[in-house]
């Protein structure tokens, strides 16, 4: 497996960078452990056009440490499906890594492994998600169960805060739902919800379910003024 940066300054310096991941030559085993002491922004790219990704694929962010690592940005181009617990969970564990900010574009082999992957992130403000292989309610209905048993407030991802877009589309009421168990969970950040269009945005925000929510300061965005909002 390769790794290629792009735009890589010396890395005690680096903040930001992007990385693409190739299954195609494979590190050796006395490379050593580089650690990035800086890195906050990784946006990974894990491309082959015609191989699944296999868990072998990993090893060579496993001589990466970032410690202070707070958004990562995956992306898989077309072709490649991947489980992303065997390929990156190890990666933030060994780096000890919080992450705040996750968004996930690409192909995703099984929703046991984001869900489970999910379950590792108890700092999570912000995520957005689109994969074929997603099914955005059930998604949301994860997010709304606690993942400690015998408790009702202790949910996935308990300080999300900006969720969405999701691709595929969740319906209309599995997003209510999910925005209204978040409001009465006393888990009590979530500030946005971001819809992929105009048309979707306004048919959530008018819908009279969450109208108590945006009066207290919910916002309800469309995919083109994501940007715009400042987290």
């Amino acid at each position: 497996m390769g790794l290629l940066p792009v735009h890589v300054p010396t890395p005690p310096t680096l903040e930001k960078a992007v990385f693409r991941i190739l299954p195609m030559t494979m590190m050796a085993a006395d490379e050593g452990i580089v650690v990035l002491p800086a890195l906050k922004d990784l946006h990974l790219s894990i491309t082959d056009t015609h191989t699944i990704v296999p868990p072998g694929a990993s090893p060579l962010l496993m001589n990466i440490r970032a410690p202070v690592l707070d958004k990562l940005h995956l992306q898989s181009e077309d072709g490649v499906t991947m489980s992303i617990r065997e390929i990156i969970l190890p990666f933030l564990k060994q780096s000890k890594a919080s992450l705040t900010s996750l968004h996930l574009d690409g192909d995703y082999s099984e929703m046991d492994s984001l869900v489970e992957f999910l379950e590792h992130l108890p700092h999570l403000q912000e995520l957005s998600l689109s994969s074929r292989h997603l099914n955005s309610d059930d998604l949301l209905a994860h997010l709304q169960k606690p993942v400690v048993k015998h408790t009702s407030t202790v949910l996935c991802a308990p300080e999300l805060a900006i969720i969405g877009p999701f691709s595929p589309i969740p319906t209309l009421a599995s997003m209510v739902e999910f925005i209204l168990s978040r409001s009465s969970n006393g888990s009590g950040g979530l500030r946005a919800v971001v819809m992929p269009s105009v048309w979707s945005a306004g048919d959530l925000r008018s819908h009279p379910g969450i109208s108590g929510c945006i009066k207290n300061g919910l916002q309800v965005l469309s995919r083109e003024y994501e940007q715009r909002y400042d987290f």
